[in-house]
């Protein structure tokens, strides 16, 4: 019974807080987190569910400097041939990696919300373009929390992006 209601879903909110009042707290519950996501166990769990068509995603901390998992430790190469609004949310990733898993889903997905995503490796205004020729979103939202880091350059490619002039 559990598992034709999982392999049936068709929303998914995912949620984990590796914040807490005590440092130590923090840093041995992304610890676990990562490990958990180093041994694919978010991979089984995302993959045991065909039907998606909403995948929201989040592992939200307040501390900046926190270590974040890895989006492909998550997601990896899963393909939802119904995936139409995905909102991802405190990963790291590289450019190459998020538009590797937007190319997959190009056909369906219509709504797109990246937050406090962390670019190991290229950058906004790269990606920005490639999802303005590639997608056919509907809604797009981008956030960054850290505002002592935020960068005016970002967005005005955000501005740009939004306004069809990338």
């Amino acid at each position: 019974m559990m598992k034709r209601v999982v392999t049936s879903l068709e929303s998914l909110i995912f949620y984990i807080a590796t914040h807490t009042e005590v440092d130590t707290e923090h840093s041995a519950m992304a610890e676990a987190y990562e490990k958990l996501s180093q041994q694919g166990r978010f991979l089984d769990l995302f993959g045991s569910v065909p039907c998606l068509q909403v995948l929201w995603i989040c592992c939200e901390s307040w501390i900046e400097s926190a270590e974040r998992i890895d989006l492909r430790h998550v997601v990896g190469d899963i393909y939802w041939c119904k995936l139409r609004d995905v909102s991802i949310n405190g990963f790291k990733t590289t450019s190459e990696g998020l538009l590797q898993f937007f190319q997959s889903h190009v056909k369906t997905l219509k709504a797109v919300k990246l937050e406090n995503i962390r670019l190991l490796q290229g950058s906004w205004p790269n990606i920005l373009r490639s999802m303005r020729t590639s997608l056919t979103l509907e809604k797009f939202y981008f956030g960054y929390s850290f505002l002592d880091n935020w960068d005016w350059g970002l967005a005005m490619e955000i501005r740009d992006y939004v306004l069809g002039e990338i």
